[in-house]
């Protein structure tokens, strides 16, 4: 499961003086994908931007990333979420699986259809961007043989 979602980043820098810390926050809009329970796992490495081939399409897009700002803010440290839990998001499991396989040279490829089963390609498409799951975005295996 998906939507769009608020995503507070901080920043931490020194006053002018050096002597004190200070915090900045960013806010951005990403898509946030979950677990079975709920629990955001992963998010898109970049903010998301409306971009379709028709007006609908725009508008649709424009009314799902509203309803973000009525859903908690996600602070971007604590992705995954308290209480997400791999096993129950089938989608990051399995990549996590292939990933391990491919760094431990058990398999020389990762299957692209078997990546991207279960996630909503329309999503994706043209958008530039792409989901970060364990901590790595999936551009980490991009690079990579890919059949």
């Amino acid at each position: 499961m998906w939507n769009y979602r608020v995503v507070r980043k901080n920043t931490i820098y020194q006053d002018s003086s050096g002597k004190k810390d200070r915090i900045t926050y960013t806010y951005a809009i990403p898509e946030a994908y979950y677990d079975k329970n709920g629990f955001a796992g992963a998010i898109t490495e970049d903010p998301i931007e409306p971009f379709e081939e028709t007006i609908e399409e725009l508008r649709h897009s424009w009314v799902m990333m509203a309803e973000a700002f009525g859903k908690p803010i996600l602070d971007y440290g604590m992705i995954p979420e308290p209480g997400y839990n791999l096993e129950d998001d089938p989608m990051a499991s399995e990549l996590d699986k292939r990933i391990k396989d491919f760094e431990s040279d058990k398999t020389k490829t990762i299957p692209w259809e078997l990546i991207l089963s279960g996630w909503l390609l329309s999503s994706l498409a043209g958008v530039g961007t792409l989901p970060v799951i364990g901590g790595l975005p999936v551009s980490f295996w991009m690079g990579r043989s890919v059949s």
